[in-house]
């Protein structure tokens, strides 16, 4: 777990099933459960980040536009709490491979090349 800090951070999710899915890969994750976070969960991720993860969040948004835009939001909140942020992917990184899916949906194979 420790290894994966240092490296991720703390990696954000939108929901459970990506979390779950994460876990198979050993990637922790959390989720928000929402694709827009609460100034509550803006608090906990930055105050986790820099007690526990080198000051650094990855975010693994759904690569649509609902779930990008939410989480716009939250990259901007972080930052604004002097939080390392990370976009992990997102619909028009990587040529616009992974357009439209969720945290859930890749292959090992697709995993290994976004980390």
């Amino acid at each position: 777990m420790r290894e994966l800090l240092d490296k991720y951070g703390v990696v954000v999710v939108e929901g459970m099933n990506d979390v779950l899915r994460l876990e198979e890969l050993h990637i922790a994750a959390t989720a928000l459960c929402s694709n827009k976070p609460t100034d509550a969960q803006v608090q906990t991720l930055a105050k986790f980040a820099r007690q526990s993860a080198n000051n650094k969040v990855t975010l693994f948004p759904d690569c649509d536009e609902p779930g990008e835009a939410g989480f716009k939001d939250l990259l901007w909140k972080l930052a604004e709490q002097q939080v390392e942020v990370r976009l992990g992917w997102s619909s028009t990184m990587f040529d616009g491979r992974f357009r439209g899916m969720q945290p859930e949906e890749p292959t090992d194979e697709e995993w290994a090349t976004l980390v």
